[in-house]
């Protein structure tokens, strides 16, 4: 009985000892990413220790971010099951490649339906990471709430790593990724639109942790403080995504919070001031010269937009082309080198359509649209759900609302990038997804 009950906390313990591995190893999107050669072992095996630990978890509350995952995942083992030759050279956008067969002088072998079935096994294994804090979060009880430390200590720990990035120079060791945005402070991940992304996200989370119930006026003031500390950051990181979604990430803080500054009264000069510091911290970035995301904003003609648009069309027709099962998930690098015009030929190479939606269609065809059409009906219903809950002052209220903000902003931010194909951002769009799926549940005391 003595282990039964220590249980979630064991798990717990378990999970945290995950996050942290997964902090400082699941920061790139690439597959050949060398710190995935730490991550990806760990992952097998903190999964296994979940399994055997957790015969009881409370599966109510986590069954449809499960199942969605459960579809997402069929969609990419069905592509790599070996078809016959006359099945397969009957898929769209299979023909062209018939042709390896006939140079090499063999037999039509049977083949997978994706393009690279060893690009699409891998991203099967990527799911592991988001089926871990799912199973996790259904075995570890009430301490669930206290996983709202981790996008503020995430947050915390590449702010700190970023300011040292930029202030060592490109050659600095605290760069986790090869390649990277040199000169820029991107903290735990490769990318800076992936890190002003989940710095971001953590402007409603520290609105979610000042409303807790046993917080006091001075974690609100924490919060703020170390609000006012993320921005500047965000504008660094010359991240244009980053820092409208700063933006967003802002008023819905404010939307969180508010029912408690309408409790405690205080006096509008305080409020006055706040925006002060705020306008003060944005005008010294931009004084400094560290405003990139402003900078880049302002240049509308710059290489990396126009590129975008340019490519919007290409990807559009392989699209078209791979309809109605897609080209196969990871395929996108390999097959749009088969379409790209002359004209777009450059030093660099355009490895994501970044539009993670277009992209996915792109990989997995009509399934995983379905797919995805089933994840946006089951969020809205569950955000209009967690908005009109009476229990509205329950912090399981307030988490499964925060939790609607989260994955909100990161599917905002996979309409013209691609975070999500990040292990590290995975998880905390799969905590998310766990704390918005208790919008219906009764709170616990």
């Amino acid at each position: 009985m003595r282990l039964r009950f220590e249980a979630p906390a064991f798990r717990f313990y378990i999970l945290v000892a995950f996050l942290v591995v997964c902090a400082f190893t699941g920061g790139s999107s690439r597959t050949d990413a060398g710190l995935l050669l730490l991550l990806r072992p760990v992952t097998v095996l903190i999964l296994a220790s979940l399994v055997i630990l957790s015969p009881r978890l409370e599966l109510g509350s986590i069954r449809q971010p499960m199942i969605l995952l459960g579809l997402f995942a069929a969609t990419m083992l069905l592509q790599i099951i070996p078809l016959p030759p006359g099945l397969w050279l009957s898929l769209p956008g299979h023909e062209r490649y018939a042709q390896a067969a006939v140079i090499a002088g063999i037999q039509q072998p049977w083949r997978p339906l994706s393009i690279t079935p060893d690009l699409t096994l891998n991203s099967l294994v990527s799911l592991l990471p988001v089926l871990i804090m799912l199973i996790a979060f259904a075995g570890i009880g009430r301490r669930r709430n206290d996983l709202i430390l981790f996008p503020l200590v995430l947050a915390g720990i590449s702010v700190v790593l970023g300011i040292i990035q930029i202030t060592g120079g490109p050659g600095s060791a605290a760069y986790l990724y090869r390649p990277t945005s040199d000169f820029l402070p991107v903290g735990l991940f490769a990318n800076r639109n992936h890190q002003a992304v989940m710095l971001a996200v953590a402007l409603p989370a520290l609105a979610a942790w000042a409303r807790h119930p046993r917080a006091g006026r001075y974690r609100l003031a924490i919060a703020g403080g170390f609000g006012l500390l993320l921005l500047p950051v965000i504008l660094a990181t010359g991240s244009r995504a980053g820092m409208a979604l700063a933006g967003v990430g802002l008023v819905a803080a404010g939307i969180l919070v508010w029912p408690v500054l309408k409790t405690w009264r205080i006096p509008r000069m305080v409020y006055l001031g706040a925006a002060l510091l705020l306008v003060a911290a944005i005008g010294v970035t931009v004084f400094a010269g560290r405003a990139i995301s402003i900078d880049r904003l302002a240049d509308v003609d710059g290489p990396s937009t126009e590129l975008r648009l340019v490519t919007l069309p290409i990807v559009l027709t392989i699209i078209r082309d791979h309809l109605p099962f897609g080209a196969g998930y990871g395929a996108f690098d390999q097959i749009f080198r088969s379409y790209e015009p002359d004209f777009l030929l450059r030093p660099t190479f355009f490895n994501r359509a970044h539009d993670d939606l277009l992209e996915t269609v792109l990989s997995g065809g009509i399934p995983a649209l379905i797919v995805m059409i089933l994840f946006a009906v089951w969020w809205v219903r569950q955000t209009v759900q967690a908005w009109r809950n009476t229990q509205q002052a329950s912090y399981d209220g307030v988490l499964a609302r925060l939790g609607a903000i989260i994955s909100g902003m990161l599917v905002l931010a996979s309409i013209v990038d691609y975070p999500l194909r990040t292990p590290l951002a995975g998880v905390m769009f799969a905590l998310a997804c766990c704390w918005l799926s208790r919008a219906a549940l009764e709170p616990e005391r």
